[in-house]
């Protein structure tokens, strides 16, 4: 967040944003960092090189983000991410935005950028002059289709198609959602009352191995007690494999059919038995045929 954040976030007047960044390298060898910070512009999704920052083994820097990204507004959202040529693990960042007392301090978790399954979010929270802000960014050159899932007490979804253009980036309020009170495709509405649920993003394809790239950050924050803290987001996909039925006995001449599920993260299972590839081992005193036969 930079410069003045929008009223309907409930800041007191005059308070300004700016970007902070620590890095150290935790490794025994040099790292150079490429930084790039996106933002999206009138025209749509915009990029602006940072200048490179070398850190020596054990060495901590303060970014100077505040100084060093220049944006061609004062107020708005960005997006920062950093490359380097090493292997994932040596770079610590601390990165966010903070007002100019120190009163107000949204701390962004980072995280590599990779495919997946999606992303789970474990908790959000709306009401009493609290708000959960999350900022979904897809940081690669190709378009990417995604499904919002929030699932709110007592037992509630809430479902919506999320489509980002390469680079491009959006700011989701569960507040905001809250209060429209639209109805999905579904029918289904977040009542006007409800105050916590969990939230998925995940890609529209019902088969897993269709994976998507995309980063998303948030914040549970309270301009009114001053308070903010990062919800804990975790990767959606599968969580393993099942062979059904287990356990079996086949007469001799006989045949058996088996099942092959992958248990998703929320417990579901998907059917792959006939995409998966199924073999025995020999010696052996039977075959196994695509298809679990």
């Amino acid at each position: 967040m930079l410069g003045a954040p929008d009223p309907m976030e409930g800041f007191p007047a005059g308070i300004r944003f700016s970007l902070f960044g620590f890095a150290r390298n935790a490794g025994t060898a040099p790292l150079t960092l490429h930084g790039l910070i996106n933002y999206m512009g009138k025209a749509g999704p915009r990029s602006v090189a940072l200048p490179d920052v070398a850190l020596a083994p054990g060495e901590a820097l303060d970014l100077t983000l505040d100084k060093v990204a220049h944006l061609p507004f004062r107020d708005g959202m960005a997006n920062i991410s950093y490359t380097y040529d090493a292997p994932c693990g040596p770079l610590l960042l601390s990165t966010g935005s903070v007002d100019a007392t120190g009163s107000y301090v949204f701390e962004v978790n980072p995280q590599a950028v990779g495919k997946g399954g999606g992303r789970v979010s474990e908790y959000w929270q709306v009401g009493a002059g609290t708000d959960t802000m999350y900022s979904v960014w897809n940081p690669t050159a190709q378009p990417e289709d995604l499904m919002v899932t929030i699932f709110f007490e007592p037992g509630g979804i809430y479902r919506y198609p999320l489509h980002l253009e390469a680079n491009a980036s959006v700011m989701i309020s569960m507040l905001e959602l809250v209060r429209k009170g639209d109805a999905d495709a579904e029918g289904h509405m977040i009542p006007a009352n409800t105050r916590m649920g969990s939230l998925k993003i995940a890609g529209t394809s019902p088969d897993i191995r269709d994976l998507v790239t995309f980063v998303v950050s948030a914040g549970i924050y309270n301009p009114v007690a001053g308070t903010c803290c990062p919800p804990y987001i975790t990767c959606y996909g599968s969580t393993g494999g099942e062979i059904v039925p287990a356990t079996f006995t086949i007469a001799v001449g006989g045949a058996q059919s088996e099942g092959f599920y992958l248990v998703q993260a929320d417990g579901t299972k998907l059917n792959y038995t006939s995409s998966a590839s199924w073999t025995s081992e020999a010696p052996s005193v039977m075959t196994v045929q695509s298809g679990g036969l």
